[in-house]
């Protein structure tokens, strides 16, 4: 590990270089197992295993000490770490630092209470008894998506049912932190699209999720514009990130 940057494991002052970046404080979370956290000359990069189903190692704050800092964090962490952030900050990273390659870009979308648009919604939060019908319906509807039930980390599922009881939109609560709900894997069936059910059961997840943290966020594919249409119906405002990764030599 290189000696250019003072490297500190939890500093006491991180948070508040970044009390407005709503990633960075997703990833840091507040009980999540084997959290790191180093700053150095106003960057900080939170590793978090696991999260999301990957090792990410989020990163804000100054672009050019954050160069330095997560070339030193990386000698240190597993390969398996993937650099997230402003999409113009992880480009930065992968032009300045060899050893990293683009993976992708997508958006960051949130929400606070005062920016909220709430909708009537016929949504509820599901029993465990429920959950193999979540099964299916993911199966059919989005069978990549990253949240499942019973995985760790996803802790309920909302839905909204037809009038014949089966289930035709759901949402999970998944990797939420005290200070940010994330909402994952809204899935709706193939013959229940476009006819509400998506807008319902997302306005009931996100009211709930900022009832209890305030903020509520989300990830995106760049390319799927019915789903940015929809989030920002609620009143999302999309961020562009990206992830990088590091090469296998």
């Amino acid at each position: 590990m290189s000696t250019s940057h003072e490297i500190t494991d939890a500093p006491a002052t991180w948070a508040e270089s970044v009390a407005s970046d709503a990633l960075v404080v997703w990833a840091a979370g507040e009980q999540r197992k084997g959290v790191r956290v180093w700053a150095s000359g106003g960057a900080v990069a939170v590793a978090a295993p696991g999260l999301a189903r990957r090792d990410r190692l989020a990163v804000g704050g100054d672009p050019a000490s954050a160069v330095g800092l997560v070339s030193d964090v990386l000698d240190v962490l597993p390969t398996s770490f993937r650099p997230i952030g402003d999409a113009a900050l992880v480009r930065r990273l992968v032009r300045e630092l060899p050893n990293l390659e683009m993976v992708g870009e997508f958006g960051w979308m949130d929400v606070v209470h005062g920016a909220f648009r709430d909708a009537p919604t016929d949504a509820r939060w599901l029993g465990y008894a429920e959950l193999p019908a979540v099964t299916q319906l993911l199966a059919i509807a989005s069978p990549t998506a990253y949240a499942q039930p019973k995985l760790p980390g996803v802790q309920r599922w909302a839905g909204v049912e037809g009038q014949d009881g089966t289930l035709r939109s759901v949402a999970a609560d998944a990797w939420s932190c005290a200070q940010v709900g994330f909402v994952s894997s809204l899935a709706t069936h193939p013959d229940h699209r476009r006819r509400g059910a998506a807008r319902a059961v997302t306005s009931f997840v996100v009211r709930e999720l900022l009832i209890d943290h305030g903020k509520v966020a989300l990830f995106v594919d760049s390319e799927n514009h019915p789903a940015r249409t929809l989030y920002e119906s609620v009143g999302m405002e999309w961020r562009a990130v990206a992830t990088a990764r590091v090469r296998a030599f």
